[in-house]
């Protein structure tokens, strides 16, 4: 009697400390009151599951029914899932039956990829709407630890009147991404509009457009139709094409193509070439600026590549010092994503075409752009130069007009 007093005083003490431990913590961040309760996963309960099967699985790591690892600990069988939301524990006897978990208690220890802090957090029965409690949880947001594997260490205790000593066990896992994350990624990972050329995300929030099961993102509802028109077109040109810089093995293959196929520059001028593969043949561009134009219509490039003509000479001419009524009407754009001359011309070339513009100057060293006005007493609207650097495919960051600095487009 007094070695089982002292057991249930020591695993109380143990609960008590982590709960204070949990709150101090900032990260992960605890949900809710703390009550695990109305979750929706009707598959879990699983009761006929063959003694079999489940040994099979926890000996060989398998994924079990709700997702999670499934282990065989003791006389009992646990799955761990980590999701965006916080931790479940689902535990059956080796029979597979569903226990209840109403009189449970536990603690939850969870070490991250890449740090030493340990999170503590208590865990409680998770209680379904049909009042079973064949779960442990707590509800955290790990959200922000997305990517990172993470080390789940528990001890629980009351899973069975008959127990006497704390349940303990280990697992491992990945915390998987939200399904906003999901799409943030796939959106990085695609990064311009397969029918426009344009940067996603600079014409407001992409677009999915999903045909079979495969989906790409336009910029704008504009391009909506192209794509649903011309499947086969857009949608295979933003899956196959893949981009990354060169390696000492493709040397020989660059010497060979020699030129980029947009701006004629002699690879290697403007550092490590970027490698395209997913074409009919691999591809070497000469800096990432390249890569909106060969995206917009890789078809172009490859033939340029079969006899390349003489490179444009992009060479900026020296420009005459500016008069003081010049400085002071001028416009000037601070611009992302500008690499070399062939962006500069393009730039130049979209800011000309605005109404009321005279004349342009681009500096690719501070990534800017000044716009002089052709008449003083109708000058071209910050917003329309705005529209006009988003238009030849690039990123306007910051404005600057008569003394005041723009953040977005006014």
């Amino acid at each position: 009697m007094r070695k089982s007093m002292t057991f249930v005083i020591v695993s109380t003490l143990m609960l008590s400390a982590s709960s204070a431990n949990a709150q101090s913590e900032q990260e992960p961040r605890i949900q809710g009151d703390g009550v695990q309760h109305a979750h929706d996963y009707t598959v879990r309960q699983q009761d006929e599951t063959p003694k079999t099967l489940l040994v099979e699985k926890a000996q060989a790591g398998h994924t079990g029914l709700h997702g999670g690892e499934v282990q065989q600990v003791g006389d009992f069988m646990v799955e761990t899932l980590i999701e965006p939301g916080g931790l479940h524990l689902f535990i059956t006897d080796r029979s597979g039956k569903t226990l209840d978990l109403s009189g449970a208690r536990g603690l939850a220890t969870l070490q991250f990829e890449g740090k030493t802090k340990r999170y503590r957090y208590d865990l409680f029965p998770d209680v379904q709407e049909n009042k079973r409690t064949g779960s442990m949880a707590v509800t955290v947001d790990l959200s922000h630890m997305a990517g990172r594997n993470v080390k789940v260490s528990c001890q629980l205790v009351g899973i069975q009147a008959s127990q006497r000593r704390p349940l303990q066990f280990s697992a491992a896992a990945l915390v998987p991404m939200t399904e906003a994350q999901k799409v943030a990624a796939a959106i990085e990972v695609q990064r311009v509009c397969p029918v426009s050329g344009l940067t996603l995300g600079s014409m407001g929030s992409p677009i999915p457009i999903t045909v079979g099961n495969q989906t790409v993102y336009v910029c704008c509802k504009g391009c909506i139709n192209a794509v649903k028109s011309k499947p086969e077109k857009y949608l295979v040109r933003a899956a196959t094409l893949s981009f990354s810089p060169a390696t000492e093995a493709d040397t020989d293959a660059i010497k060979r193509q020699k030129v980029c196929p947009v701006t004629g520059e002699s690879l290697g001028s403007m550092g490590m070439p970027i490698k395209v593969t997913g074409l009919t043949r691999d591809v070497y561009l000469c800096c990432e600026g390249c890569v909106k134009p060969l995206k917009k219509d890789p078809q172009k490039y490859l033939v340029q590549l079969t006899g390349y003509k003489k490179k444009p000479d992009l060479r900026i001419a020296p420009q005459r010092t500016l008069s003081d009524l010049e400085r002071k009407l001028a416009v000037s754009i601070l611009i992302e994503g500008m690499h070399c001359g062939h962006c500069a011309k393009h730039v130049t070339d979209t800011l000309r075409a605005v109404q009321g513009v005279g004349e342009v100057r681009v500096d690719l060293e501070s990534k800017q752009a000044t716009v002089l006005p052709k008449d003083s007493k109708s000058p071209p609207s910050v917003s329309a130069l705005w529209d006009g650097v988003l238009e030849s495919g690039y990123t306007p960051v910051q404005a600057t007009a008569q003394g005041k600095v723009f953040d977005r487009r006014p």
